[in-house]
């Protein structure tokens, strides 16, 4: 059975099809529509060098396009005709007030949803069969019955050594700080660390596309800078095209290439943001972007 797109299953050799039905629905409980296949490909993890994400290549990073792309869920419309190219390896960040379709486009880009009508398509340098990507929800949704470094190897798919697996997991938590953690049960972290260790599950497979629906939303504002800045060194080391979802304009111009405003399910700004990585928290040259974002999604009086 392949890897799933956007996670996978428990380590080599513990879980069958029914194991992969409950991970199903601890993951995506909230979800009874039918999700698009995509075929995804994992990353070599058999010789990872001294540093995991600076000397990994990882997987070819993954241009999207949609074209007219609507979403209906019975009369209402929450996505009108949206025309977006994202190029391989760029940072895009969607805004805009709650109810505006921000999760449902992050949803149709991973397959979790089909659109209405349009087109959306996924591809690398080598064709749409090469596309591995993942997502990291809100929530870490991480299996309560698993130790942090198998959660982690969930990442990996089926099919994968189970000695190269850990080892490929343990190097990722220490990326993320985890690693005096792996043995630890996911109910011992606290919320940072737990989301921390979502990402790592996310990570592992080195992904060409990571999408993130609002990942740092529930975290206190050190936690919040601190997984910011380890979101951004791991994008550009790793050189993912990464698609994140957020309310926090300062995230979004901190971490983006470009940011999506989106307004009643139509893009009404999409704004470059030009100043190179890695930025700093508090650089004025940033506050000018953040301004228009807010008076693009709050009007003129924000």
């Amino acid at each position: 059975m392949p890897a799933e797109p956007g996670f996978a299953g428990q380590p080599p050799g513990s879980v069958g099809r029914d194991g992969w039905d409950v991970i199903r629905s601890t993951l995506f409980s909230d979800q009874n529509r039918p999700m698009i296949e995509r075929k995804c490909t994992m990353a070599e993890t058999a010789s990872l060098p001294r540093s995991f994400f600076a000397a990994q290549q990882g997987s070819l990073p993954v241009s999207l396009k949609l074209h007219r792309v609507e979403k209906r869920f019975g009369g209402n419309q929450v996505l009108r005709g949206i025309d977006l190219d994202i190029p391989a390896g760029q940072f895009v960040a969607i805004v805009g007030k709650s109810g505006c379709g921000k999760s449902t486009l992050l949803r149709l880009l991973v397959g979790l949803d089909q659109p209405t009508s349009g087109e959306i398509a996924l591809t690398t340098e080598q064709g749409a069969d090469q596309v591995n990507a993942r997502i990291v929800f809100q929530e870490p949704r991480l299996l309560p019955w698993s130790s942090i470094i198998d959660n982690v190897v969930v990442g990996l798919g089926e099919g994968v050594e189970a000695a190269k697996g850990r080892y490929a997991a343990q190097r990722v938590l220490e990326e993320v700080r985890l690693s005096d953690k792996a043995g630890s049960w996911p109910s011992e972290l606290s919320g940072g660390q737990r989301q921390r260790a979502a990402l790592a599950r996310a990570l592992v497979s080195n992904p060409g596309l990571l999408v993130l629906d609002e990942p740092l939303g529930a975290l206190d504002a050190l936690t919040r800078i601190t997984m910011q800045q380890l979101i951004s060194r791991v994008w550009r080391e790793l050189g993912f095209t990464g698609v994140l979802v957020t309310h926090d304009v300062n995230e979004a111009v901190y971490l983006a290439d470009r940011v999506i405003v989106l307004d009643q399910g139509r893009i009404s700004l999409d704004l470059t943001i030009p100043q190179a990585h890695p930025r700093q928290h508090g650089d004025a040259a940033l506050a000018g972007y953040e301004r228009q974002l807010l008076e693009a999604i709050l009007g003129r009086d924000a």
